[in-house]
């Protein structure tokens, strides 16, 4: 028994010292080194860092925000609103001397026997915006009787005129009356406005027949027909 105990306490030892000698060698193996930062107790330099201690702001008091009084609405600018929106193109003699025959415009207001409209420039293109026309000596809006509104007249690429014939014009943004003298081989129209005797040589887009809308059937048909 003796030496079985002395067997066993001999081999401990030397278990022990296998223990120390590899815990040496291990220390110096790159695999073993201690990790960066390390500090005693296992907790790294950069958790124990202390944290600044956090700061407080005073809150400003709260001050009664002024209230802001609503401007009084404009009564004109308030009928402005309430007017109907503009309705499509229309045309309007103003059966003056000294102006077209046919304008173009579009109805501000209307009443049981008179309308109010704007007069508008005529496009050269579909695309193009709703321009004003302002006439020297005349409103921006005119009042006319409402015998005096049509649809705007269509076009008609079939009709040629002949000398003689009493068309109109298109010129100055209006539709004048004038007579067909004769056409030239250039294929220009000479058209003569009788009350200033003036002749104008024109393509043949810038003639329209004249013709007369009826309101009953809603159609347009030549004038004298």
């Amino acid at each position: 028994e003796k030496s079985l105990i002395l067997a066993a306490s001999a081999a401990a030892e030397t278990a022990e010292r296998a223990i120390a000698d590899a815990a040496a060698l291990g220390a110096n193996l790159p695999g073993m080194a201690a990790a960066p930062g390390a500090v005693p107790g296992g907790a790294s330099a950069i958790n124990a860092l202390e944290t600044p201690a956090s700061t407080t702001t005073k809150k400003r008091p709260r001050t009664k925000e002024a209230k802001e009084e609503k401007p009084k609405e404009d009564t004109a600018q308030k009928r402005k609103e309430k007017r109907a929106p503009p309705l499509a193109r229309v045309e309007v003699s103003l059966n003056s001397d000294g102006l077209a025959q046919w304008y173009q415009a579009y109805v501000v207001q209307e009443t049981k026997s008179r309308t109010k409209v704007k007069l508008l420039q005529l496009k050269v293109e579909e695309s193009e915006e709703d321009l004003p026309l302002l006439i020297e000596g005349r409103p921006e809006e005119e009042s006319v009787s409402t015998d005096f509104l049509r649809p705007l007249q269509p076009v008609d690429t079939s009709w040629m005129p002949t000398a003689g014939d009493v068309v109109e014009l298109e010129f100055m943004d209006g539709w004048w009356p004038v007579r067909v003298k004769k056409v030239d081989k250039d294929g220009k129209w000479h058209v003569l406005y009788q009350p200033l005797n003036k002749v104008h040589k024109v393509q043949r887009d810038k003639l329209r027949q004249i013709v007369v809308w009826d309101a009953v059937t809603a159609r347009f048909h030549p004038a004298g027909k």
